[in-house]
């Protein structure tokens, strides 16, 4: 009699235990990302599944807690370390800086490239960033406390596009493209002052009708022919829009 209760003790574990692998429970908060499983296939629960299943039924990923996984030189790996300022710009927004938080150094390096793994925090996530998108890191120098606190926006620029020289004719190319409203003004401020104190010749091309209202002379192009201009009565050595 106690054999036959055992027995069915065990077989109700076993049909409890085959009843909660009907269930599937993510070990995080998430959001599904990719459906790795059809209706009819097999999955076997905490494995890869058999020859003719799969291993897991959705991909989850937690957006509100993303990294970057990135590559740096191991010449350069001595200027990077734990919980440092950084600065990510992701291909997909552009003009955007996000700022970001190394969380870890891995201590091994890939001898064919020549480099060290390191893992980035992104710390102010947006709806706009996904996994697997392609971004650039750019490590900060130490800063004190109170310069990290200030989350004012900056214009970056990349150190070939700076002149050395001392240029009598500036070109510009859609200078306010990718800007806000702020850097747009103080851009267009800058290259006022370069025309009206400095005397730079400066030629503008430009879609911004508001950049374009600051000219002295404005040419319309449509298709690469002229089709219009405008001048200013006192123009003389200004800004071409």
């Amino acid at each position: 009699m106690n054999a036959d209760v055992a027995l069915a003790e065990a077989r109700l574990k076993e049909a409890e235990q085959l009843r909660e692998n009907m269930f599937i429970r993510a070990p995080f908060d998430g959001t599904v990302i990719s459906k790795d499983a059809e209706v009819g296939e097999s999955i076997l629960p905490g494995g890869m599944g058999e020859a003719s299943g799969r291993g897991s039924a959705v991909t989850i990923a937690d957006l509100e807690n993303l990294e970057v996984d990135c590559d740096v030189k191991e010449d350069y790996i001595n200027r990077v370390q734990s919980d440092q300022q950084a600065e990510v710009a992701v291909d997909a927004v552009p003009g955007k800086r996000y700022r970001g938080l190394v969380r870890k150094v891995i201590p091994m390096g890939d001898r064919a490239r020549a480099t060290i793994k390191v893992k980035v925090k992104i710390i102010d996530v947006d709806p706009k960033l996904f996994p697997d998108m392609s971004c650039t890191v750019y490590f900060l120098p130490e800063s004190k406390e109170s310069d990290l606190a200030d989350d004012a926006s900056r214009t970056f620029c990349p150190s070939d596009a700076i002149a050395s020289t001392d240029p009598t004719l500036i070109v510009a190319d859609e200078p306010t493209g990718d800007l806000d409203a702020k850097s747009g003004s103080e851009i267009l401020e800058l290259m006022r002052r370069l025309n009206e104190e400095f005397e730079k010749t400066i030629i503008m091309v430009t879609h911004d009708p508001n950049a374009a209202a600051r000219a002295k002379r404005i040419v319309y192009l449509e298709k690469g022919v002229l089709v219009s201009e405008v001048r200013s009565q006192n123009f003389s050595k200004g800004v071409s829009a």
